[in-house]
This record gives C-alpha cells, structure tokens and sequence, in this order.
C-alpha cells in the first residue's frame, strides 16, 4: 500500500513540475523600463503591476574615485496593493580595463506574489551633465508567473520519496525476519550441532 502511494506521488509531482515550468516559460514577461526618475510611477504593460521610484542615491565606496554604486528606491503595486518594496544597487568600476575595469555588477531584487516571483535589476545609471548627480536609472522587470506550481511539484516530489524509503525499510525488515525465522526453525528441527566431548583419556603412563 505504501509502495503504491509513493508511485502515485511521484508520478504526480512529475506532472506538477512539468506543468509549473511549461506555465513559467511560456508566460514570462519582460518589461524594460528606460530614465526612471523620483517620483515617477510606470505601469508595465501586459500586467495590472506598478512600480513607483521614492529616490535615487549615489554612492561612492572606499574603493575609490573610479567605483560608484547607484540605489534605486522603489514600490511595487499591484492595482492599488503594495506587494513589495526594496532597494535595487548598480556597481559600476570605471578603471582603465589595464586595472580590471570597466567592470557592471547589478543586483537583482526579487519580490514574490501569491502567484508569481518578480525580478527587479538596475541596467543603467543616467547622470545629469548640469549638476553631474544621478538623475535616473534604466530598470528591467521580469515576472516569472505560476512559479509556485513548480515549487510545489519540487516539494510533492519530496514527499514522495518518503514512503517509498519507509516501504522499502519495512520491505527488507520483513526479508530479515522471513529468514531468521527460517533459521531458528531449521534449528529446532535437526537440533543444535553436534557437539564433541573432549578425550579426557589421554595416556596413562606418567
């Protein structure tokens, strides 16, 4: 029975992975959003999702004149529902490439929906040629929809693998005892083996 229950889980958890990643791959939206500015609300198309840039920050680490970071503030909606808010980072080192440069290094922010994980990364920086401050930022925005079907697959399929252990436990348990029991009674049938009384005769001279 549990040998039975286990193949019947397995065999789902498949069909759930595979419908979960068919749904992913098929449904993905990319939305590129270019000169994002403070204050600015962007819907982005296909989606009842928002987002709402609160500020914009430069940062300049210990590395250096030539290392700059850029954070990108921001809110995301859903229709009228905040659903999550974070800071995206664009590392830029503008050293000559004689001393490793120039090097980008963006970060992915991902915020998860009921229904969908959502991929935040800064592209770019905009720098104002007058006052020579971060003025904007290009953001891409990846909605991966119905990924939690695929998670939820991953755990079925974990799930799965327990009575399928706990059947093959009891399996080999019950294969043990099967054979021990023949054993013992092998034992009772023919009697314990024979066993040789020492000569205690020995040679009597002495």
């Amino acid at each position: 029975m549990i040998r039975k229950t286990s193949q019947i889980m397995l065999h789902l958890s498949f069909l759930v992975i595979l419908l979960g990643a068919l749904l992913s791959a098929n449904m993905t939206i990319t939305e590129d959003l270019e000169f994002v500015q403070i204050g600015g609300v962007y819907e982005i198309s296909g989606t009842s999702l928002s987002i709402e840039i609160i500020d914009l920050d430069e940062i300049r680490p210990d590395a250096g004149l030539h290392s700059v970071e850029y954070e990108t503030q921001f809110m995301l909606y859903s229709g009228n529902r905040l659903i999550g808010f974070g800071v995206n980072r664009l590392s830029l080192d503008r050293r000559p490439e004689a001393f490793g440069g120039p090097r980008q290094d963006p970060e992915v922010t991902i915020i998860s929906d009921m229904f969908s994980d959502i991929y935040i990364v800064t592209t770019g920086a905009w720098v104002s040629q007058i006052t020579g401050n971060f003025a904007a930022s290009d953001l891409q925005i990846k909605i991966i929809p119905y990924i939690n079907i695929l998670w939820a697959g991953c755990l079925l399929l974990h799930f799965a693998v327990i009575p399928l252990t706990v059947g093959r436990f009891i399996l080999l348990r019950e294969v043990f005892l099967s054979r021990k029991n023949e054993q013992d009674k092998k034992e009772v049938l023919t009697g314990p083996p024979d066993q040789k009384e020492p000569d205690i005769s020995g040679d009597a001279s002495g």
